[in-house]
């Protein structure tokens, strides 16, 4: 799952947006509402942290940096 800055910043809109209009027309509760909001940035935050982490380098082929 590798989204884009504009991706995510869409799907965290969408969501915010249908939270309210759910709990206005009965589909979920507020609590409820509240926590599918937690679930979906949980996931998203969880998927996008491990589809992006950088993998180790080659030993040999990183810079040696100075210690003082």
């Amino acid at each position: 799952m590798n989204l884009s800055a504009k991706t995510r910043t869409w799907i965290y809109s969408v969501l915010l947006t249908v939270q309210p209009l759910a709990v206005a027309y009965g589909l979920v509760n507020n609590t409820t509402a509240g926590l599918w909001v937690n679930m979906v940035a949980a996931l998203l935050g969880t998927g996008l942290a491990l589809t992006n982490v950088t993998p180790d380098a080659a030993p040999g082929k990183h810079e040696a940096t100075p210690t003082v």
